[in-house]
C-alpha cells in the first residue's frame, strides 16, 4: 500500500460525447465531480475500495492502527 496520496499524474482517455455526459450525470448523483468519480474507480478497480477509503487504511496503517471493522455490511 502507498505511504502518499498525492494525486499529481494525470490519466486521460477519449469518449464519445454522451458517455461524457452520461458521466458528468453520475458524478453529480454521487455528489463528486466526473474527476473523483473516475479516481474513485480506478482505485476500486486496483485496490478494492474508493480512493477516501484507500487514503483511510494508509493512514491507520501509518500510524500503527488496526484496520477498520466492516460495519456497514459490504463485503
Amino acid at each position: 500500500m502507498a505511504t502518499a496520496q498525492k494525486c499529481d499524474q494525470e490519466m486521460s482517455t477519449h469518449v464519445p460525447e454522451d458517455f461524457k455526459l452520461d458521466w458528468a450525470k453520475k458524478a453529480n448523483r454521487a455528489g463528486c465531480s466526473s474527476a473523483e468519480l473516475l479516481r474513485d474507480l480506478i482505485c476500486f478497480n486496483l485496490h478494492g475500495v474508493t480512493f477516501t477509503e484507500y487514503v483511510t487504511q494508509c493512514r491507520r496503517e501509518a500510524l500503527g492502527l488496526p484496520a477498520a471493522t466492516n460495519t456497514q455490511g459490504r463485503p
